[in-house]
C-alpha cells in the first residue's frame, strides 16, 4: 500500500506508539481522517490523528494508564465519553500532537470500517503496520462528516474527490454506491464522483 515519505513524517512516530499500544491490549482500531484520505488520495498536511476504536468500558484504565506516561488524558473524562458514544482526545505531552478517538459504535459505518480496514506499512518502521480505512470507507466517512458540518467542512468534499480521482480504478464500486445509498449520501457521492471526472 502507499504512504508517500512525505506524507505525515511528523506523526509516524505517534502512530507507531499509540498502535502499539491498542495491539497490545487487542483493541481494535483503524485510522481514519486525513491521514487515510491522504494514504489513499491527495496528500494534505495533518497535526493530528484520528483512530476509530473498538473500546470495551473493561479496557479504558488500561488504555488510560498505558497512554498516561507521554499523553495528557484523564480516565474520568475517557469513561464519560464511551458511555456517551462521543469522541475523546489525548495530547501528547512532549510533540504536541493530539489523537482523536472515536469509540465505535453500532452503526454500519463503523462496523464497515473495522471490518475492511487495510495494513499499511510504515515507511519509518519497516517491520510495522498500521491498520488503515479502506479508500471506500474513507470516502463514505467524510461524506458524512461533511453532512454533519451542514455543508461547512468543504476540505472533506476536497479530500474525497482526492481519494476517487487516485482511486479510479481500484474502487470497489458496487460496495460504494451502494453504502451511499443505504447511508443517505447518494447524492453526494455521485456529485465527488462527477468533480473527480469518474461518474457513469
Amino acid at each position: 500500500r502507499r504512504w508517500a515519505s512525505d506524507v505525515v513524517t511528523d506523526v509516524v512516530p505517534l502512530l507507531v506508539l499509540v498502535t502499539g499500544i491498542l495491539d497490545e491490549l487487542d483493541v481494535r482500531y483503524v485510522v481514519g481522517g486525513s491521514l487515510a484520505s491522504g494514504i489513499h488520495g491527495e496528500l494534505r498536511a495533518t497535526n493530528d490523528v484520528d483512530l476509530l476504536i473498538e473500546l470495551p468500558p473493561a479496557k479504558v484504565g488500561g488504555l488510560v494508564r498505558a497512554l498516561k506516561p507521554s499523553f495528557d488524558i484523564r480516565e474520568d473524562t475517557v469513561r464519560a465519553a464511551v458511555s456517551e458514544g462521543r469522541s475523546f482526545g489525548a495530547l501528547h505531552v512532549e510533540w504536541h500532537v493530539k489523537v482523536d478517538f472515536f469509540p465505535a459504535g453500532n452503526s454500519r459505518l463503523d462496523t464497515q470500517e473495522l471490518e475492511r480496514r487495510r495494513p499499511v506499512r510504515l515507511p519509518s518502521a519497516p517491520d510495522r503496520d498500521v491498520f488503515v480505512a479502506s479508500p471506500e470507507d474513507i470516502v463514505l466517512r467524510k461524506l458524512d462528516w461533511f453532512r454533519r458540518s451542514d455543508g461547512v467542512l468543504e476540505r472533506q468534499l476536497r479530500d474525497v474527490v482526492g481519494v476517487l480521482k487516485l482511486q479510479r480504478n481500484a474502487l470497489d464500486r458496487p460496495y460504494l454506491l451502494g453504502m451511499a445509498h443505504e447511508l443517505g449520501l447518494a447524492e453526494l457521492l455521485e456529485r465527488c464522483l462527477r468533480d473527480a471526472g469518474s461518474a457513469d
